[in-house]
């Protein structure tokens, strides 16, 4: 799919832009990825909870590619938030709460992990 395309025929449906951030991640992209992923949530950051909440994951795990664990920590942190606030999310996305610790094996971030969430 020719991802520019679309977005010139449809250039305020965030979704296009999810995808297209999707497609770079899938080729290593990760910094037009991030671009992909910010525009879609700049367009209409309340689109659906859930996208929401994807996009999110999206952005956490292209810093986590990167080995920005500091950016993707605080990503995750956001998620973990969010679904809080919102307890019909939580069942849909315990996956979060694996990444987190991931991170920590991967970073020493023995300082960071005896201080609580900031949720």
């Amino acid at each position: 799919v020719d991802y520019k395309k679309v977005i010139e025929l449809v250039p305020e449906f965030p979704p296009v832009f999810a995808r297209q951030g999707e497609a770079y991640y899938r080729l290593c992209n990760y910094q037009e990825a991030l671009q992909s992923y910010e525009a879609a949530l700049n367009l209409k950051p309340d689109y659906e909870q859930s996208w929401y909440v994807d996009i999110y994951f999206n952005i956490a795990n292209t810093y986590h590619r990167q080995l920005d664990y500091s950016k993707a920590l605080l990503k995750y942190q956001e998620i973990i938030s969010f679904i809080l606030s919102t307890p019909n999310l939580l069942p849909t996305y315990y996956y979060t709460y694996i990444n987190i610790p991931i991170i920590f094996l991967k970073k020493n971030y023995r300082k960071i992990l005896f201080q609580p969430l900031m949720v």
